[in-house]
């Protein structure tokens, strides 16, 4: 089962609180310093199933963790998705600061002609690799032309974001469609750059975020066949001795 995006808040919390960092044992990735333990796990593992030949495959894998980690997926062991860059602009905007830098991502492989085989999902964030295997197993033998759909569809998204008041954060998603036209939305409402808030195609940039901040964002990839959206809940928290409250 996925996470629901009001048990976002009581899973991060409940970590947040069991996983504190002292002020002697502070961790620096980079330039920053991280608030807390590394930590990573997963949250939702891709599941096995037996499809009909000509079903599409729909694999869902969730991960929560500090800090910010990247997903790939592999076949038999042969990479078929690479990892999403990392958050640049976050990581240069924070450069020096205490960061938290904990979220739950979502990664979704969909493959509109799959054939059998050992599906893994692979995530790391520099201190932690963790990952799960899903067995697929394709029964009989299709007539049918397999056609990928055209329509964009959500691959990757962050389901959920805590940071440090004051510090900058990066919101993406990723699409299908790599040339698909992006809007992003707070609360049902379009967001434009202005202010301390940058709209970046499939990245929304926020500085200096404060308790205004908290909401869910939205961001919608859209091509002449379609479009789909996903939404985010940023979650601003204070630090208190370089220890996450």
């Amino acid at each position: 089962m996925l996470v629901s995006a009001a048990a976002c808040f009581t899973l991060i919390f409940s970590i947040a609180i069991a996983e504190k960092t002292p002020v002697n044992q502070e961790t620096m990735i980079g330039n920053r310093v991280l608030t807390r333990k590394p930590f990573l796990k997963f949250q939702t593992m891709p599941k096995g199933s037996v499809l009909l030949s000509g079903e599409p495959l729909h694999l869902d894998c969730v991960t929560t963790g500090a800090p910010n980690a990247v997903i790939f997926w592999k076949k038999n062991g042969k990479t078929i998705r690479e990892p999403y860059l990392a958050k640049r602009k976050e990581v240069e905007l924070n450069d020096q600061k205490l960061v938290s830098e904990t979220s739950i991502i979502h990664s979704i492989l969909h493959i509109q002609c799959p054939t059998s085989g050992t599906y893994q999902c692979i995530s790391s964030n520099g201190y932690d690799l963790i990952e799960a295997n899903a067995t697929v197993s394709i029964i009989g033998d299709s007539d049918e032309i397999c056609f990928p759909s055209l329509a964009p569809r959500i691959t990757q998204f962050d389901m959920f974001r805590l940071e440090l008041n004051g510090n900058a954060v990066t919101l993406r998603c990723e699409s299908s469609d790599q040339k698909a036209t992006w809007t992003w939305r707070r609360d049902s409402k379009t967001l434009v750059s202005g202010g301390n808030v940058e709209v970046n195609k499939n990245e929304l940039h926020i500085r200096n975020i404060n308790w205004e901040s908290e909401a869910d964002y939205e961001c919608e990839a859209t091509n002449e066949f379609g479009s789909a959206a996903e939404r985010t809940f940023l979650m601003p928290v204070t630090s208190n001795n370089n220890i996450l409250v």
